[in-house]
């Protein structure tokens, strides 16, 4: 397994009670960035994110029983850098001690227009790819495409508009082939994995190797 590195996976049902209930629980600077997100979904999302934050820095080697909210109010303090993401019900979180990092989940269960929004924003390669494939087979593969991307993304720190078509896979290849020419960092590395409710990718920057993935019952 990756040293410094940990990812974390829940399935949220909560309701208006529970969302309170955990919000309270937050330490105060929390509490107040959740009261900025006036939809409950993205609320739940966020509350979520920083709660599973906290339960998979536990993992993490070297923090010796330390509170993980201090370094969840500024992103890389003291050289832990960490990444959310957030859907329908759905929390992910990625915690790195080798730089900016990324993570991306997405539910199966989506609708999905995959050659429609392959033919706009990614590569001529990737498209082709994916009308070579069964309708079945191809939406798996595009969702597999689609968080990996993101993923990649966030890890370079860069947002989604204009960059998605420079970040380029093949078949037989899990790392990109291809990055955007604004990215000068180091090379990306990446991990996958899958469930029948949601696809998962994770970028970061430095070694190779296995991430631990907890999945928790929050």
């Amino acid at each position: 397994m990756t040293t410094g590195l940990a990812a974390g996976v829940a399935i949220i049902d909560w309701d208006a009670a529970e969302l309170d209930r955990r919000t309270d629980a937050l330490p105060a600077f929390l509490q107040q960035q959740a009261a900025e997100r006036r939809s409950a979904e993205r609320r739940t999302g966020f509350v979520a994110s920083r709660w599973l934050l906290a339960e998979t820095f536990a993992y993490l080697p070297g923090v010796n029983g330390r509170s993980p909210w201090p370094f969840l109010g500024n992103c890389g303090s003291q050289g832990l850098n960490w990444s959310v993401s957030h859907t329908g019900g759905l929390v992910a979180c990625l915690w790195s001690r080798q730089g900016a990092c990324g993570i991306d989940i997405e539910k199966t269960d989506r609708p999905l227009q995959a050659l429609s929004v392959a033919r706009r924003y990614f590569p001529a390669s990737e498209l082709a790819w994916l009308e070579a494939l069964p309708a079945l087979e191809r939406d798996a593969v595009f969702l597999d495409l689609w968080t990996r991307k993101e993923a990649c993304l966030k890890a370079m720190e860069l947002g989604i508009a204009g960059h998605l078509s420079d970040i380029e896979f093949r078949p037989d290849s899990l790392r990109p082939i291809s990055l955007p020419p604004v990215y000068s960092g180091p090379p990306l590395q990446l991990h996958t994995w899958k469930s029948p409710r949601w696809r998962l990718a994770a970028a970061w920057h430095g070694e190779t190797g296995e991430v631990r993935l907890i999945q928790s019952r929050l």
